[in-house]
C-alpha cells in the first residue's frame, strides 16, 4: 500500500515546478517509500517534460514517475494515473499549479490507522490567489469535496467507475460524491491550496456551460440550477474580462469579517 500523489500537466512549466517543489519539499523528510508521485505529461512542448526527466534522473524512479500521453483532457488524464497504479493505493490528484501544504508524515498516520475503515479522507483545502501570492485562505468549516484535498482508495474506481471524460470541470465532484458518507474520515489538518484564477478551466464559462449541457442530458436539471448555472457564467465572463476572481475575493473578504475564514502563510 502507497499513497500516489497525481500531477496532470499540459504546457504549464511554472505552474507544475510551483507543485512539484511543494510535494517533494514534503516528500523529501519521509524515509520510506510511501508517497510517490505520478505526472501525466499531455505532450507538453514548453520544457516540462525536461524538467521532469531531469528530476527523475536526480531522484530514481521509485519516488517519481512521467507518463505521456496524448492530450484528451485532465480527466483523460487523471483516469490514466489511476489505471497505471495497484488497487490496494491511495490516490491523491492534485492541480499543477496548486501547493501540498500537508504534513505527509501525520497524512501517512491517518491513512495507516484508518485504512480498513474509512475509503476516502478528506481535509481542508485553502485557496490563493494572484493578488495575494505569500497568502492562502481556509474555511474554518466545510462540507466541499476539493480534489486536492481528497485522498480515496483507488480500488473504488472498480465500484463507482472511472471519471467521466465527457465533463471539462465537474467529473471529479460526480464521482467523489458517489463514495459512501460513511466511509468518509474529515480530517482536521490542510492538505492543500489551489490557485484560483479566470485562467483555470473550472472557472472558464464555456467550461460552465458545457458542463450545465451535459448535467442536464444526465439529470434533467430544474429550472431553479439553470438559473444557478446562468448566473454564475454571468459572472465568470466578468472575471475572465478583467482578469480578477473578483467574486471569490469579495466572498473570502465578508467571510473574514465573520471569521470564516483563517489567513495562513504560504512558506
Amino acid at each position: 500500500m502507497r499513497c500516489i500523489i497525481s500531477v496532470a500537466v499540459k504546457n504549464n512549466l511554472s505552474g507544475l515546478i510551483l507543485t512539484i517543489n511543494s510535494i517533494l519539499k514534503e516528500i523529501n523528510k519521509e524515509n520510506d517509500d510511501f508517497f510517490a508521485i505520478d505526472i501525466i505529461d499531455g505532450l507538453s512542448t514548453d520544457g516540462s517534460v525536461r524538467y521532469i526527466k531531469d528530476l527523475i534522473s536526480r531522484m530514481g524512479g521509485k519516488k517519481l514517475r512521467l507518463i505521456e500521453a496524448e492530450p484528451k483532457g485532465v480527466y483523460n488524464a487523471m483516469n490514466i494515473g489511476v489505471m497505471a497504479r495497484n488497487p490496494e493505493d491511495w490516490s491523491w490528484h492534485i492541480n499543477s499549479g496548486d501547493i501540498l501544504v500537508a504534513d505527509l508524515s501525520h497524512i501517512k498516520s491517518i491513512l495507516t490507522r484508518n485504512n480498513n475503515e474509512y475509503d476516502l479522507i478528506v481535509g481542508k483545502c485553502g485557496i490563493f490567489f494572484k493578488e495575494n501570492p505569500d497568502y492562502f485562505f481556509v474555511k474554518n468549516k466545510t462540507n466541499e469535496l476539493p480534489h486536492q484535498s481528497c485522498i480515496y482508495k483507488n480500488n473504488l474506481h472498480s465500484v463507482y467507475g472511472y471519471y467521466n471524460e465527457k465533463f471539462v470541470a465537474f467529473s471529479d465532484t460526480q464521482f467523489l460524491k458517489k463514495i459512501n458518507p460513511e466511509k468518509i474520515l474529515r480530517a482536521d489538518a490542510i492538505f492543500s491550496a489551489t490557485y484560483v484564477s479566470p485562467e483555470n478551466i473550472s472557472r472558464r464559462p464555456e467550461s460552465m456551460l458545457h458542463d450545465m449541457r451535459k448535467l442536464d442530458s444526465i439529470t434533467n436539471l430544474s429550472p431553479s440550477m439553470k438559473f444557478e448555472f446562468f448566473v454564475r457564467m454571468l459572472i465568470l465572463k466578468i472575471e475572465k474580462k478583467i482578469g480578477n476572481s473578483f467574486s471569490v475575493l469579495l466572498k473570502i473578504n465578508i467571510q473574514l469579517l465573520f471569521g470564516m475564514v483563517d489567513i495562513h502563510h504560504l512558506k
